[in-house]
């Protein structure tokens, strides 16, 4: 059995707007009234009931089943437990430090990426997103904006979500100039890059990008790209590779 389906959002999760992102999600699943739990570790304990009642709104507007596992603030064989059934697991967004210290070396991950590797799909929204990869910008002293290690679904790319949002566009641009190997994938608020093994659409209210060595590659709504191409490249399907992103690298499951 493959993996399953990978939703990266770049923010606002749970809101109008996001519905297309979310439905294609469950198209690519096969499934029209969905099991999902939804991961809220990103938040802050005050905002946990917020997080949580806007999720069951918003996904039972949807048709999905859903239940809220407040991993990192309940016993972990009950998160387990939750877990189990879902077609989708969703990460909210927070802060990404709450992420590591609730999932990091945890049964509860441990349980998310089997699942996943069995082919449930797996969203990530802002924080939730940014954790999905193996490799993250540190957002928070000490040293902010160092690179450091996430939770490692993924690999090659470092996610950068609100990229519409805080000069981010300009920002992503210089940084990726000091990077030696990953490239960054921003993504705008209330839009996702939404796919599996390898191939992904750009879905929602606005627009991704790829950025690599200070070159841009915009991403409009509705754009299909292949991530994890043998030789190696990164381009839009059925069109060829474009000089700038020649040497992009491949989001490609990163294996425990």
């Amino acid at each position: 059995m493959s993996s399953g389906p990978v939703s990266l959002m770049g923010g606002m999760e749970h809101s109008p707007g996001c519905e297309p992102i979310d439905r294609h999600l469950m198209d690519l699943l096969g499934v029209r009234r969905p099991t999902v739990v939804v991961v809220p570790a990103a938040s802050r304990s005050h905002m946990v009931p917020v997080a949580s009642e806007r999720a069951l709104r918003y996904w039972s507007r949807l048709g999905g089943r859903v239940r809220v596992a407040l991993a990192g603030r309940d016993d972990p064989e009950y998160v387990v437990d939750a877990l189990e059934g879902a077609d989708i697991i969703v990460m909210t967004g927070g802060q990404s430090d709450h992420i590591r210290t609730a999932l990091h070396g945890t049964e509860v991950w441990d349980r998310i990426v089997a699942m996943w590797m069995q082919g449930t799909a797996v969203a990530g929204s802002s924080m939730g997103m940014i954790e999905l990869f193996e490799l993250r910008f540190r957002l928070w002293p000490p040293r902010p904006l160092a690179v450091v290690r996430g939770l490692g679904l993924l690999n090659g790319y470092l996610g950068v979500p609100h990229y519409d949002r805080y000069g981010l566009r300009r920002w992503c641009d210089l940084a990726s100039l000091r990077l030696t190997g990953p490239g960054i994938l921003g993504i705008d608020e209330r839009t996702g890059l939404v796919g599996r093994e390898g191939r992904f659409r750009v879905v929602g209210c606005g627009s991704a990008a790829v950025v690599r060595n200070g070159a841009r590659w915009e991403l409009a709504a509705g754009a299909e790209i292949v991530l994890n191409q043998s030789e190696n490249l990164l381009r839009p399907v059925g069109e060829p590779a474009t000089p700038p992103l020649r040497q992009a690298n491949r989001l490609t499951a990163s294996r425990p």
